[in-house]
């Protein structure tokens, strides 16, 4: 399976051997995401899809600035 991600200027693109993921039903696209997923032997970067999904679909539940150092602090949540 060939994956290919293209970004810039106008166009963003993601294909899968050929096939523009927009044109994919979203069976076989989950399918692909499933066989992404089950290729990954690392645990830190399944951690890391982890965070992204949940970054950017959850909902922000707390977000403060830390009074020691000044960092910020966001924690989401979601129930899927």
């Amino acid at each position: 399976m060939e994956l290919v991600y293209t970004n810039g200027c106008t166009v963003t693109s993601l294909s899968v051997d050929g096939k523009e993921s927009v044109d994919m039903n979203m069976e076989d696209f989950r399918k692909v995401i499933h066989k992404i997923v089950d290729e990954i032997d690392d645990f830190a970067e399944l951690q890391s899809i982890f965070m992204d999904f949940v970054e950017c679909n959850g909902e922000i539940i707390d977000d403060y600035q830390c009074s020691c150092c000044g960092d910020y602090v966001t924690t989401h949540k979601i129930k899927i």
